[in-house]
Parts: structure tokens; sequence; C-alpha cells
């Protein structure tokens, strides 16, 4: 069944001895008033009711929180004694060889703490 468009744009071409090409760029005011007269009323559409819920106050975002970990651990890796961060890292079964070089080490080390809980446990373990 074709389109009630494309129907009305025939039937005006045939009844004005016009081309569908033509046809098409007449017919557009009187289909206009066509639909306008035989236009149904449109049905009353239903009220959606949205509830809202209560604003929850949300933690510090996760980037905000690394950052801050990450630079306290940074912190304690510089001042803290090769010696007391080897066993650190012993309790904290890190198996692995540090690097000699300092920057290299503390880089090492925090490449393989990447997470905040493993930060915090080693932060623990530093004090």
């Amino acid at each position: 069944m074709p389109n009630a468009w494309v129907e009305f744009v025939r039937q005006y071409a045939k009844e004005n001895n016009l081309s569908y090409g033509c046809a098409i760029s007449e017919a557009s005011p009187a289909y206009r008033k066509m639909k306008q007269g035989t236009q149904t009323p449109k049905t009353p559409t239903k009220k959606r009711i949205t509830i809202k819920k209560p604003i929850e106050r949300m933690e510090e975002p996760e980037e905000k929180r690394f950052d801050q970990v990450s630079s306290k651990l940074q912190q304690k890796l510089m001042i803290t004694s090769l010696d007391k961060l080897k066993n650190a890292l012993i309790n904290l079964n890190f198996r692995g060889r540090l690097q000699k070089q300092v920057m290299l080490r503390n880089l090492q080390i925090l490449q393989n703490f990447n997470t905040i809980p493993k930060m915090k446990a080693l932060i623990k373990e530093l004090n």
C-alpha cells in the first residue's frame, strides 16, 4: 500500500493534468488543507511520573584520591632507607629485583604498586 502523500500527488497530477514532478511542488498546500480538515484529535498522553532520588554525597573522584595517595607514597619512598624499603617489600611479597638508582627504583615500585590499596599497604609498612 503506497504512502498517502504519494497517492494524493498522483490523484492531484491526474486531476490538474500535470506531471508527477510538477504536482509534487503544487500539491503541498492542498494536501495540508486536506490533512487539517480530516485530522483526528490527538489522544491525551499520560503524564510521566519521575521519582527523584536523593542526591548522594559521592566520595572524592578516584583520580584525585589516587594522586594524593601516590604523592604520599613518593614522599615516603624518597625519605626511606633502602633496608627499611626492602623489609617492607618482603613483607608485602614483592618478587622482583630492585634498581640501584633511587629514581629508577622509586619508579619501579610505583609501577608495581599501582592501585590505591597496594599503595596504602606499602605506606603502612614504611611507617
